[in-house]
């Protein structure tokens, strides 16, 4: 019989003596149906979101959040609900002194260039500027004394989060509606600007105040298919690695990246948790303990999601929690439903007593892959067990972490047995691509343990360098990435009678989404334009995720200059060659990414590129998704590969790339 997960039991209430956790108290707006401006899709849905995280998920109780919704955001309710936040009525919902407060707001905002250390201007339900009847932003110079009351009344205690704003020249909808920016061009209030507030910047976003922006000043917050891509992101980042091991030194840095958005982060950038609450323990649950061969055997695993360096408090007795000290442990080996404990310090191990108990105290290393696997486990996939054991057990700092769960929500892929029972299936749960009706991978996988490990070893280290992001504000300012469609010239031509290509159009990644149509009979040519008004050289890398393969690949660039320098890739510059896309047989949709890493010294990236998952794969011809490939690597085991090569990259840009088969005419 298959082994089965042993839930976690809420701790008593006696745990929390001296020791609870700092309360919180949250203002939620989100603005969809504006009066007089376009509306918006995902704004409420992302509100409504946070509020179910905090109260499902951190057990704040529904007092403890104060929600505005749609016309009842107006620019005084909005004022007046921050306002209640510094005061101590009866009448009225307010935080107590040192709670933990979180200001979040999801709508349209103003340019970033205006903003404020991270605090921008927001616009209200009833935003106009209809002569007459004129109803301006909530801009800092509104927030700043507002801020500084509740600073000096209940204490800095204070993270706020923007998921608004941008840059005016990145408006923009598609024309199916799918995807919005929520950038507005503002217009102030006469005789009232952005730099007149009348507190010091510097002393009220001081100490322990944290703002979390949405995107850069050179890019916009955008919204796809009812959810802001920010926000989405960072929920699914919290639940899938616990909320206080999600710490503000670690939030973006752990946060997968996002197409075209790089989300910022101002003041208070320190180890607590993110929202600051001092939490003990992190989810307030406690695992059951055993012994087994002079070890501590927790009985919680992977599937619960433990990862190997994860920290525990052990209780002999669990009667004992508030009355004696715990002892450090952390996670050494890790099974699908159990896990053993070392401890940290040197003292020998001494019997459990009483209902022992081991509570979480901290996040493990980050996995690469999250694998959601069917429950009740099924014995189709026993050899997929087995391997998955066999990674967990041989799991260390230096190989890749993949992480089995049961809950969807957290997982990048889903994998189930097929109907012949003879392979896996994988269902694609990276919303990045599922929101575009990519879901399921269209090879199946088989069921031998040399075709398991090779799938978990490419889809982790695909996801690895997927996510990782590189944060720098230059991105979408100093620095720019055009991706253009080219055509060839009618009457310009090489020496060798190849006509010139040009491009023509705008920037189709703008919006962080490329549609390519594709007909096998006549591909179509793609090139790049990067500009470079940073006060350094770099140099880009072009790298295509190929999602049916986990299947990265890359090429260097030349340079470009610091100080405007201009570099085009596929055009104007000869020795470089175009893009082109294709779909293979049997697919009418491809999803894959293009990520452009930026180094501020020529490097050869091989650490990135690597072999596709299934090996009798026909190759890229040329003309494919990407004709030079740089540093093909084969990687051995689970181990991973040097990334020594990662130590200059300066900055990166990623958009998603949808291809769709053109559809065949009929006869």
């Amino acid at each position: 019989m298959l082994p089965v997960n042993v839930p976690p039991t809420p701790l008593p209430e006696s745990y929390f003596n001296g020791l609870r956790p700092r309360p919180i108290f949250a203002l939620i707006i989100g603005i969809n149906d504006y009066q007089h401006l376009p509306k918006l899709g995902g704004a409420v849905n992302d509100a409504d979101m946070l509020s179910d995280y905090l109260h499902k998920d951190l057990k704040v109780p529904a007092d403890g959040i104060v929600n505005l919704r749609n016309h009842e955001a107006t620019r005084a309710e909005i004022l007046r609900a921050l306002k209640a936040l510094s005061m101590s009525s009866r009448s009225i919902r307010h935080p107590r002194k040192d709670d933990s407060i979180i200001i979040y707001f999801s709508g349209y905002g103003g340019p970033l260039h205006a903003s404020t250390k991270g605090v921008q201007s927001i616009v209200p339900w009833d935003y106009s500027t209809v002569a007459g009847n004129e109803i301006s932003a909530v801009t800092p110079s509104d927030l700043l004394p507002l801020l500084a009351d509740i600073k000096r009344n209940k204490g800095d205690h204070i993270t706020i989060i923007f998921d608004c704003g941008g840059s005016p020249q990145k408006v923009q909808n598609d024309k199916d509606g799918l995807i919005s920016s929520r950038v507005i061009d503002l217009a102030l209030r006469e005789g009232v600007h952005e730099a007149e507030a009348p507190y010091s910047e510097e002393s009220v976003l001081s100490g322990n105040v944290f703002t979390l922006s949405a995107c850069s000043r050179g890019e916009a917050a955008r919204e796809v298919r009812g959810h802001g891509l920010f926000t989405s992101t960072l929920i699914r980042q919290l639940k899938r690695q616990g909320s206080t091991n999600t710490t503000r030194s670690n939030v973006l840095a752990r946060l997968p990246q996002i197409p075209n958005q790089t989300p910022q982060a101002y003041g208070g950038i320190t180890d607590p948790p993110l929202f600051d609450t001092a939490l003990v323990p992190p989810e307030q649950i406690a695992y059951n303990i055993s012994e087994d061969n002079q070890k501590y055997v927790v009985h919680a695993g992977s599937v619960a999601g433990i990862t190997p360096g994860a920290h525990f408090s052990v209780y002999r007795d669990k009667s004992r929690l508030s009355k004696k000290r715990p002892k450090a442990f952390i996670a050494d080996r890790v099974a699908l439903f159990t896990t053993t404990l070392k401890p940290l310090g040197d003292e020998p191990l001494k019997p459990l007593l009483s209902s022992p108990s081991a509570i979480p105290a901290g996040s493990g290393q980050q996995p690469d892959l999250v694998v959601a696997v069917a429950f009740p486990l099924k014995d189709a996939l026993a050899p997929l067990y087995q391997v998955a054991l066999k990674l967990l057990y041989n799991a260390t700092a230096e190989t890749y972490q993949v992480l089995f769960t049961q809950e969807r929500e957290k997982a990048d892929i889903f994998v189930d047995a097929s109907e012949d029972g003879n392979s896996f299936t994988v269902t694609v749960l990276d919303e990045r691509s599922s929101r575009h009706e990519y879901t399921h991978l269209p090879i199946s996988v088989p069921l031998k343990e040399e075709d398991i490990e090779r799938f978990f070893r490419n889809a982790a280290h695909f996801y690895r360098h997927l996510n990782r992001s590189y944060l720098n504000t230059a991105v979408g300012s100093s620095v720019s990435v055009e991706f253009l469609k080219l055509v060839d010239s009618d009457t310009e031509y090489d020496d060798d009678g190849h006509p010139y290509r040009y491009p023509v159009g705008s920037d189709l990644s703008a919006n962080g989404l490329v549609e390519v149509y594709v007909d096998p009979e006549e591909p179509e040519d793609y090139g790049f334009r990067f500009t470079n008004n940073s006060d350094r050289d770099l140099y880009p890398h072009v790298l295509y995720f190929d999602n049916t393969n986990y299947y990265p690949r890359g090429s260097e660039q030349a340079p470009v200059k610091s100080g405007g320098g201009v570099l085009t890739i596929g055009f104007d510059n000869p020795g470089t060659s175009a893009y082109s896309y294709f779909i293979r047989e049997g697919q009418d949709l491809d999803v894959g990414f293009i990520k452009v890493l930026f180094s501020t010294e020529p490097v050869t990236l091989s650490s990135i590129p690597q072999a596709t998952i299934f090996q009798d794969a026909a190759p890229v011809a040329g003309g494919g998704k990407q004709k030079v490939v740089e540093g093909k690597t084969e990687m051995q085991g689970m181990a991973l590969a040097s990334e020594k090569d990662l130590a200059n990259i300066w900055a990166s840009v990623m958009f998603c790339i949808v291809q769709r088969r053109v559809p065949e005419e009929e006869d």
